[in-house]
């Protein structure tokens, strides 16, 4: 899977990556415990968790966003479909938004980690991820 919207990964875009998170809902400095996301993206919540976060893990099989953000984090490379966990996350992030189809990709990765999320743990994923483009068109009018 290569994801369609590179710009996002770039460096000059962090800005509009706070803007979609934001838009979303998610704030990764409240993450606790063992975390697993589901896509790499460019690892910019990482960067916002706290010391509350025990454990991360990855789980991507675009090999350039592996060789370009990967150093040093724990990656399991492979497809999120087919990829087979035993362990238990406090929060499991799935790098995918939503579309409105009955049998989304969405509601398939949810039904295939929901084992692997302990009690009380929680699912996020994106909305949308325009979200910035939306903002800043409302600032700039």
């Amino acid at each position: 899977m290569v994801h369609k919207i590179k710009y996002l990964y770039e460096d000059c875009f962090k800005e509009r990556l706070k803007v979609i998170y934001d838009t979303n809902e998610i704030d990764s400095s409240k993450f606790k415990g063992d975390v697993l996301y589901v896509g790499m993206g460019s690892r910019h919540l990482e960067k916002l968790h706290t010391s509350d976060v025990t454990s991360i893990t990855y789980i991507e099989i675009d090999e350039n966003i592996i060789a370009t953000f990967g150093e040093g984090a724990n990656i399991i490379k492979g497809d999120a479909f087919e990829v087979e966990l035993d362990n238990k996350f406090d929060v499991i992030f799935l790098d995918i938004w939503e579309k409105s189809e009955k049998e989304s990709e969405l509601i398939r990765l949810e039904n295939k980690f929901k084992n692997n999320l302990k009690e009380g743990g929680k699912f996020f994923h994106l909305k949308t991820v325009f979200a910035a483009d939306v903002k800043r068109n409302a600032v700039s009018k």
